[in-house]
């Protein structure tokens, strides 16, 4: 007769060991269910208690198929004489997912293990339950929300698309494929780096790998290239795809901007164009303008000459004082002239730019280095309003800082003396775009004055050609440059610039 595992063991230990089986069935969160070769049930732990809603005491020395809906119920007990009978098991041995009965009538879908072992002369059938309701409840609110994700953007003209951790597509509408013109065995066969011009990959990489980490990213410029060739300028948002949890998926929502970029483009040459007439109309008044200002200085150098010759002729012991002031006089306008040329000269030439990626806080900072000896000296405070982020922009570093500098300098003079302040900030903006700002406390500029005109200027030795230059320079850019009164008193001059650059044909 064969003999239990315990029955080598003392009484002290066996009812150890007993203590330990049961504690594990008290407190196991599946349900423990056992039979005896004829189906009836011979153990029912606590969870099975809680799942099918049947005390111990009502379903021990019942059949199992009780907690079995039809028709299972009535095939239960031919099961188990076929399997006793051939050997060949239907569920032992193995992980199924069948149905249940509660004590309340309620079939739900529950996940079933079913082992076999010997206890003496007896055989026992146990079988570990797990209630998968809710998994399968997510599971069809999953399938729902996947339907009703594909008829929501099968409709829009957007390109929609949908692509697994690696890059693979899942989904992508009518919109992406009317852009894009690829076939359903090309999508297939694609990641969505195939799509993407060269100089997009490495940004959407990066997008990618933060959605994955779960973040939205938006304002998300990219350039597809179509089964055509043709590039396809887009922008729009990725967001994750998140199921109990895990980010499964990468969704993608753009907007088709290629006609509009195009526009934008033509739009910018029509403005270079008539900038470019513009500063032809204005070379005959700067010219007129010119010879005007030189004419003056040019006589008194003369006069300075003459005189400093008629003294040398008077007396050869003249001191070097009384040469030196006249020579001072002549020194300065010349360097006035030289000074009205240079600027003249950059006036009339067209705006080249050396673009590349450019930290403002870096040139608000070099800038400011530049002016607070001065400022110092004239009793004026400079400073940088707190730049929360770093903020890159694409621009001429050495031109926007030229700008930059203009306007910190006119705001000292427009001040004098102190006390006052000067200060300067820069932020991101709606639209992709990037704001930088120099504010003053000075007397502020007089209603009327058109300070980016030519000549037109505040200062009794200002030329009239700074800000005008400065303009240039912003506009060459894609940007805006403008001014306003600052309450109470003083001027705030507004740089506005695409963080991109200017658009490009």
């Amino acid at each position: 007769m064969a003999r239990s595992d315990t029955d080598a063991l003392s009484p002290r230990e066996a009812a150890l060991s007993q203590a330990r089986w049961q504690a594990i069935l008290e407190t196991a969160r599946d349900a423990i269910i056992s039979i005896d070769p004829t189906g009836v049930i011979t153990l029912f732990n606590p969870m099975a208690q809680e799942i099918f809603g049947y005390s111990a005491d009502e379903a021990i020395g019942r059949d199992v198929s009780f907690l079995m809906p039809s028709p299972y119920r009535e095939k239960h007990a031919g099961y188990i004489r076929e399997y006793q009978k051939t050997g060949v098991a239907r569920a032992i041995g193995r992980i199924r997912e069948v149905e249940g009965r509660r004590k309340n009538g309620e079939v739900f879908p529950l996940q079933l293990s079913v082992g076999e072992a010997a206890v003496g002369d007896e055989v026992l059938y146990t079988a570990i339950i797990r209630d998968v309701t809710k998994e399968k409840q997510a599971e069809d609110q999953l399938r729902e929300s996947e339907e009703r994700y594909r008829t929501l953007f099968e409709t829009t003209h957007d390109l929609v698309q949908s692509c697994d951790p690696d890059g693979r597509f899942a989904f992508v509408n009518a919109g992406w494929r009317r852009a894009l013109g690829y076939s359903e065995a090309q999508i297939a066969a694609m990641d969505v780096f195939e799509t993407l011009h060269s100089d997009s990959i490495a940004h959407c990489r990066e997008v990618i790998k933060r959605v994955l980490n779960g973040a939205t990213v938006r304002d998300v410029q990219v350039r597809f290239v179509a089964a055509d060739g043709r590039v396809v300028e887009a922008e729009g948002h990725v967001a994750p795809r998140v199921v109990h949890g895990e980010v499964v998926a990468t969704q993608g929502i753009f907007r088709d901007v290629t006609e509009r970029k195009r526009a934008d483009a033509e739009i910018a040459k029509a403005r270079r164009i008539a900038a470019q007439r513009e500063r032809l109309a204005d070379v005959g008044a700067l010219s007129a303008k010119i010879v005007h200002d030189i004419g003056n200085p040019i006589a008194g150098l003369y006069m300075s000459a003459q005189n400093i010759q008629r003294r040398l002729e008077r007396d050869g012991s003249v001191s070097a004082d009384s040469i030196g002031r006249p020579v001072d006089r002549i020194l300065t306008t010349v360097n006035n002239l030289n000074a009205l040329v240079s600027e003249f000269k950059q006036f009339l030439q067209e705006q080249r730019l050396d673009l590349v990626e450019t930290e403002l806080g870096v040139v608000l900072v070099e800038v400011v280095s530049v002016w607070e000896e001065e400022a110092k000296a004239r009793g004026i405070a400079v400073r940088i309003a707190g730049i929360t982020e770093r903020i890159v922009v694409h621009a001429d570093q050495a031109k926007l800082r030229r700008v930059i500098d203009n306007l910190v300098k006119n705001a000292l003079e427009a001040i004098r003396h102190g006390p006052g302040e000067v200060r300067l900030e820069a932020k991101l903006t709606a639209g992709d775009k990037v704001r930088i700002v120099v504010e003053d406390t000075g007397p502020g500029i007089a209603e009327g004055v058109d300070v980016f005109a030519l000549f037109e200027t505040t200062k009794p030795e200002g030329s009239g050609l700074g800000l005008a230059i400065a303009k240039q320079i912003v506009v060459a850019h894609g940007g805006h440059l403008s001014h306003q009164p600052r309450e109470p008193h003083g001027t705030r001059f507004v740089i506005d610039l695409p963080r991109r650059g200017p658009a490009t044909l």
